[in-house]
């Protein structure tokens, strides 16, 4: 196994509190990996929280359901309006990029502009982008909630005989697509900032 369960590193709402009780500035991103049916495959979506000053991104929530792609679109247009996401992506090989479009069209109806949507087509292998997270999770820059049961289940069976990897994939493009740069992280802010 690549993942073994001693290399998650665990967090609580409390982690995301200075040591003033304010909330730590995150950056918000999200991504959804589209099962076209949901008969096999799940419609995973991830948000991550990124925190601007350490680069480390935090599992705010691990959605996943076989369910018709529709049903999840609903999902993913009630998320962007909760977490207000810098970034959602939406993965758009054939059918999917209906459901990009149609999440364009029903955010703009309800007049929101805040996040921009991503359009994704992965360029590698599901398997090379899932095994790419191992260093990240191994030196605890992702950290997970122990009740993303289902996440930490699938990242474990990973190349295990594992029926499911569609939340690892979509952790993965999430990860990805955040670019894991420190480019426009806050360093040596002032105190108060």
């Amino acid at each position: 196994a690549i993942f073994k369960p001693e290399m998650f590193t665990f967090y609580d709402e409390k982690d995301l509190l200075d040591d003033k009780g304010r909330m730590i500035p995150l950056e918000h991103l999200g991504f959804w990996d589209v099962a076209v049916t949901g008969r096999g495959d799940y419609n995973a979506i991830i948000t991550l929280g990124r925190d601007r000053r350490t680069g480390i991104f935090y599992v705010r929530d691990a959605w996943a359901k076989k369910c018709n792609m529709h049903e999840a679109l609903k999902v993913a247009e009630g998320k962007v309006l909760e977490y207000e996401y810098h970034t959602f992506g939406v993965e758009t090989i054939q059918a999917q990029w209906s459901m990009y479009q149609q999440l364009k069209v029903n955010l703009s109806k309800r007049g929101y502009f805040k996040t921009r949507l991503k359009s994704v087509q992965p360029r590698t292998k599901k398997e090379i982008r899932i095994e790419s997270l191992e260093p990240l999770v191994e030196a605890g820059k992702i950290r997970f909630k122990p009740q993303h049961r289902l996440l930490i289940e699938q990242l474990e069976l990973f190349q295990n005989g594992a029926d499911h990897d569609d939340l690892p994939d979509a952790l993965a493009s999430c990860v990805e697509m955040a670019g894991n740069r420190r480019k426009r992280m806050m360093q040596n802010k002032p105190e108060g900032w």
